[in-house]
């Protein structure tokens, strides 16, 4: 198989010769080929001066990818997946982080579930143990809750994962790419499988990623199933609707059918109870028409977008050419 590996990265060069090594290590016998895409988000650190040509000439080819702004790593991912989707001479993408937590010595177990599945289904890693503090873990265990409530989905992937080629151009023309990779490449409705990793431990330094950027990363994953959340607003509007008018119902034909005293906040409840119906049932269906609205215009693929961040690219041949 012939293996290329799209690296999102952000000033963490002091990573890659320690996960070139590894890759090589842990990869190298089970591929014919092995090729490294970084795709550089506008890093505030340029590399160290030949470090691209020690890498090609360690592992193979290097294309470095400069992009002209910083677009974050979901969006990097796409514009990596975008510029490659076109390409005949590999045979697979590997995507993961290049600071040691998408951990190489677990690619060999990867692999071996993508062979097993005919090298036809995209296969994700699926965390089991995490190295992060009791503070994270709690706000990832409220985020997967959240994101359960609002969309009817669990969610237990990441962006590791091994994709076959022959779905590289599906996903290039997947709008949702460009806002959350799993979430998007789930929407796209590729095939797709887990095998349960275990998360690595950074090679130096620490995440870029903090908690404003955890948020942010969480309500991306979540906004992708806008549609999915509008359905599930309305239903949710219609129940309560269906209660608050049989509430309203009970009061005015206890105070005008019967002989039981009414209080006198009654009439004050049941003005509460239809002001909150129509301010529901008029926010649900705007959320819906959004929804609709969005659906139905032209949307921005990878595919057709990316090439105008892409400030330079370099490639440097290395050992295989």
């Amino acid at each position: 198989m012939r293996l290329l590996v799209v690296l999102p990265l952000y000033d963490d060069w002091e990573c890659l010769p320690r996960l070139a090594d590894e890759l090589v290590v842990n990869v190298g016998s089970l591929v014919t080929s092995l090729e490294l895409l970084i795709i550089d988000d506008a890093s505030s650190k340029a590399p160290p001066s030949g470090l691209m040509e020690r890498l090609s000439n360690r592992i193979g080819p290097v294309t470095r990818l400069r992009l002209a702004r910083n677009m974050g790593h979901q969006r990097a991912i796409a514009v990596g997946i975008a510029s490659v989707s076109t390409r005949e001479d590999i045979d697979a993408v590997l995507v993961m982080d290049a600071d040691g937590e998408d951990d190489p010595q677990q690619l060999p177990k990867l692999l071996d579930r993508f062979f097993s599945e005919g090298s036809r289904k995209v296969v994700f890693a699926r965390r089991g143990r995490r190295w992060e503090g009791t503070s994270f873990r709690l706000f990832y265990w409220l985020y997967r809750g959240l994101h359960r409530i609002a969309t009817g989905r669990s969610i237990s992937v990441g962006n590791h994962c091994v994709i076959p080629r022959a779905e590289l151009h599906r996903l290039a023309l997947t709008a949702e790419l460009w806002t959350h990779f799993s979430a998007g490449l789930i929407r796209s409705k590729v095939d797709w499988t887990t095998v349960d990793l275990p998360r690595g431990k950074r090679y130096f330094g620490e995440s870029k990623m903090g908690f404003q950027g955890l948020v942010m990363h969480g309500l991306s994953a979540i906004s992708v199933y806008s549609d999915l959340m509008g359905i599930r607003a309305l239903i949710l509007t219609a129940i309560l609707s269906v209660l608050l008018t049989a509430g309203i119902i009970a009061v005015i034909a206890i105070k005008f059918f019967t002989e039981l005293a009414i209080p006198g906040w009654a009439s004050m409840l049941t003005g509460l109870f239809v002001v909150i119906l129509i301010q529901m049932v008029m926010s649900s269906l705007l959320f819906a028409f959004l929804v609709l609205g969005r659906r139905s215009g032209m949307s921005l693929t990878p595919l057709r977008e990316h090439a105008q961040f892409i400030l330079r690219a370099e490639r440097f041949a290395g050992k295989s050419d």
